[in-house]
């Protein structure tokens, strides 16, 4: 990596360090792209998500609760409430677009090792779903499709690369359960869910450390939403 490059590894860390998660997206949109050469440093990958979760995170939060307040609020506040909503979804969509573009062209044509092709395929399936959220009609039902094949693709590339109790593996089964929920798929999530939640039991024993942490807490979703879904009438 060339001194700049170094230089902006240093903002990165330290961006992180005092919060300041847009700043720390800036930082590694300009490394990726400009200083990384043919190769991502596997342990690049941690920033991107920390930087990405929390910028879009603060967004996501934002706006659900502007979209209550808008359904409780009186009728002469809405229209500014939904001006507000939509600046914040604005914001929100192009945090996206921005990490999807740095996957596409950046991440996962550079990438090596297949674990990490694993975690890129989530994260990709991951910002679509996020973009959904925010969307309506034919923007909203492409982003939920876009979301879904790359799920598939993940579940299917995932077997024989990381085990069932992964912490990786788990968190790719439980956000492709929770997108086939949001999709009215009530069925297919629940069979997703419980696959993964029982595949995992049975190896979950040899993960130790922040592994094993975030394994049975990912496992813990999983079980929380099979109870809760399967208490539900079909959604169809």
């Amino acid at each position: 990596m060339s001194e700049e490059g170094m230089q902006l590894l240093l903002k990165v860390r330290l961006a992180d360090q005092a919060e300041r998660y847009d700043d720390m997206v800036k930082f590694i949109n300009d490394l990726v792209e400009n200083h990384s050469g043919n190769f991502i440093d596997p342990s690049l990958l941690h920033h991107i998500s920390v930087a990405y979760k929390n910028a879009v995170g603060e967004r996501r939060a934002s706006w659900r609760s502007v979209n209550e307040w808008e359904r409780s609020g009186a009728k002469e506040e809405a229209a500014v409430m939904h001006d507000y909503q939509n600046t914040i979804a604005t914001e929100l969509l192009d945090i996206c677009t921005q990490m999807l573009d740095l996957i596409n062209k950046h991440l996962l044509p550079k990438t090596k090792d297949h674990p990490n092709e694993i975690l890129l395929l989530k994260l990709k399936g991951d910002y679509f779903r996020y973009k959904a959220e925010v969307q309506t009609e034919e923007a909203k039902q492409d982003s939920l499709e876009n979301a879904d094949a790359t799920y598939t693709e993940a579940m299917r590339r995932v077997i024989g690369v990381l085990r069932p109790c992964h912490p990786v593996r788990l968190e790719l089964a439980l956000n492709y359960s929770v997108l086939k929920f949001e999709m009215h798929e009530q069925e297919e999530a629940c069979r997703i869910a419980k696959l993964a939640f029982e595949d995992a039991m049975d190896t979950v024993h040899k993960v130790d450390g922040e592994d094993y942490v975030n394994s049975t807490s990912t496992m813990q979703i999983l079980r929380d939403n099979l109870v809760q879904w399967t208490l539900l009438p079909d959604r169809k």
